[in-house]
């Protein structure tokens, strides 16, 4: 999301940049919140999906709600990338059989400060390289 975007709705923004890096790929934004009644819904046909909330909620209900309803779904996780801590703490983790957790486990937002890019970027990678090992039937981080 780029600061020109500001004020467009960000699936649109999103969908733009994307379209942009790959014009090659079909896109499928939704103008919508998750919940626990539609995710099922939307995300019935992935086998991974990579999680980017910021509200630790909606992590935690998007987590739940893939885990117990969508038994075909890998999911990945970003969390414990706040702070200016070292990059080289942020690892992948699989916790679960189809869960991943991207991040160093300990960094939050109350106690490191905000996050800062170069930690989100480096998190955002790991979590990237996990979904195409995943793609290329990989299950070891």
């Amino acid at each position: 999301y780029r600061l020109c975007d500001i004020g467009r709705p960000k699936p649109e923004a999103l969908t733009e940049q994307l379209l942009q890096i790959n014009p090659y790929l079909c896109y499928e934004p939704h103008f919508l919140k998750l919940t626990q009644q539609n995710i099922p819904e939307i995300f019935a046909g992935c086998n991974i999906i990579c999680e980017a909330f910021d509200d630790p909620e909606q992590k935690a209900m998007l987590t739940e709600t893939v885990l117990q309803r969508l038994p075909q779904a890998k999911l990945i996780v970003c969390s414990g990338m706040a702070g200016a801590g070292s990059a080289n703490a942020i690892t992948t983790s699989r916790r679960l059989n189809r869960f991943y957790l991207c991040g160093d486990g300990t960094a939050d937002i109350a106690a490191d400060g905000s996050l800062l890019a170069p930690r989100v970027s480096v998190c955002a990678a790991h979590a990237a390289t996990m979904v195409m090992r995943l793609a290329l039937g990989f299950t070891t981080p």
